[in-house]
């Protein structure tokens, strides 16, 4: 709310109702009583009243000075809640007000119509008094919206802080986490080791498959074979290399249920046995989900499952 000066108030109504569109029946009546000893405003019901006489006296003008202006800005004055009592509201109110019996209506003022009235009465000392009042208790409030404001802005930088912290914190363990699992996948010796780390279905790698293929006299084909050896099947699951290595994936193996029938002899130079390699899908499925018992599973309990075709 921005201070202005007490002619704009006298000659603006935009200006009278951005002035007194936070100003409250309290604060107004605080803005009279500074200027001189407060109307008494009786209270009826939920409102406080004046009569238009006690306003007269407390701004020491012509009864026909406040009536007139009532008069000419009557739609402001009852913005503010001004009332003219007939009949029964009369009757209920009257003893209060202190009325006369014979009185037909009575105006009565709120404060903050009270308030407004001191911005018509150019030539009243006690009206200046109080313009004067309103225009500091205006630019105090002013100042208290701005410390408040002041107090928003430092409460929001400080959340603003705390969530950048946060964030910190949270990459902090993400990047953590990230140079862990590229540590775990750079110390494996098996790309397909890897991509079960990763949780990857698949993982393109360059390989040399061993195909076997046997030939009768005229070239015709009478067999294939087309499995993956125990070197290949150590290293595809990150075992160690050499026979240590061989041994234990052997035993893992046994563990998840593949016996001696699982493994084909292909009549190479030598009987080299081999697992058919439609079957690796499965036993990947196998290491995936931790079955079987290993040297990395410690403590695993041991989960037979039924081969594809076996009993």
């Amino acid at each position: 709310m921005t201070a202005i000066s007490e002619s704009v108030l006298i000659e603006s109504k935009a200006a009278r109702d951005d002035q007194l569109a936070t100003v409250s029946h309290a604060r107004a009546k605080e803005a009279l009583s500074k200027a001189k000893a407060l109307i008494h405003f009786a209270q009826v019901g939920s409102n406080e009243w004046a009569t238009t006489e006690q306003i007269i006296e407390f701004y020491e003008v012509d009864d026909s000075v406040v009536r007139q202006n009532y008069k000419r800005h009557k739609d402001e004055f009852q913005s503010d809640n001004v009332e003219t009592l007939r009949g029964k509201a009369l009757r209920d109110a009257r003893d209060i007000l202190s009325q006369a019996s014979k009185t037909s209506q009575v105006i009565v003022w709120t404060p903050r119509a009270a308030l407004r009235l001191a911005m018509f009465l150019r030539d009243s000392e006690v009206a200046k008094a109080v313009r004067s009042a309103l225009l500091d208790e205006v630019e105090r409030a002013g100042q208290l919206d701005e410390q408040v404001q002041l107090q928003a802005m430092e409460i929001e930088k400080l959340r603003l802080q705390v969530e950048l912290a946060i964030a910190e914190k949270d990459a902090a363990a993400a990047k953590q986490k990230l140079t862990n699992t590229r540590h775990l996948i750079s110390s494996t010796n098996s790309p397909e080791t890897a991509a079960l780390i990763l949780g990857i279905e698949r993982i393109e790698v360059e390989k040399v498959v061993e195909h076997t293929v046997i030939q009768n006299e005229r070239g015709r084909i009478i067999a294939q074979f087309d499995g993956a050896g125990i070197t290949e099947i150590a290293n595809r699951y990150g075992f160690p290399k050499g026979k240590k290595g061989n041994d234990q994936c052997r035993a893992w193996l046994a563990s998840i249920g593949v016996t001696q029938d699982h493994w084909m002899e292909e009549p190479t130079a030598h009987v080299t046995k081999k697992l058919p390699r439609d079957l690796l899908q499965w036993v990947d499925e196998q290491w995936r989900s931790g079955k079987g018992m290993r040297q990395k599973g410690v403590g695993e309990s041991v989960s037979l499952s039924l081969l594809p075709g076996k009993s």
